[in-house]
């Protein structure tokens, strides 16, 4: 228990550092078109930021404390935030294709 909730700590801290990369998906269009549906460059800037930043943390701690660490850090507070600020676009905001890109946006951090 106690380990859990100092991970859910590091995690809160940690999470200033993807801000940045998460306002970013603001600015996507999620009106793809077929040419559009690649991977975001956002997308790929976060996952960079996120490894960049763990990074250390792997290498300090042991496996099993290291994944609860990042499975912490996406699921609680990376995707949800990406859900808020993607979501918070009007709903008309998406195309079929653009719901597929964000589908595909929170498998790939996930």
């Amino acid at each position: 228990k106690a380990l859990n909730d100092a991970i859910k700590r590091l995690a809160v801290e940690l999470e200033r550092f993807f801000r940045a990369q998460l306002l970013a998906f603001q600015t996507l269009d999620y009106e793809a078109t077929a040419a559009a549906y690649i991977e975001s460059a956002p997308l790929q800037d976060l996952i960079s930021n996120v490894d960049t930043t763990l990074h250390p943390f792997h290498q300090s701690l042991n496996t099993n404390c290291f994944d609860n660490l990042v499975l912490t850090i996406i699921n609680e507070h990376v995707v949800p935030s990406l859900e808020r600020i993607v979501l918070g676009k009007k709903p008309l905001s998406f195309s079929q294709l653009g719901a597929m890109q964000f589908d595909k946006d929170l498998r790939a951090l996930t």
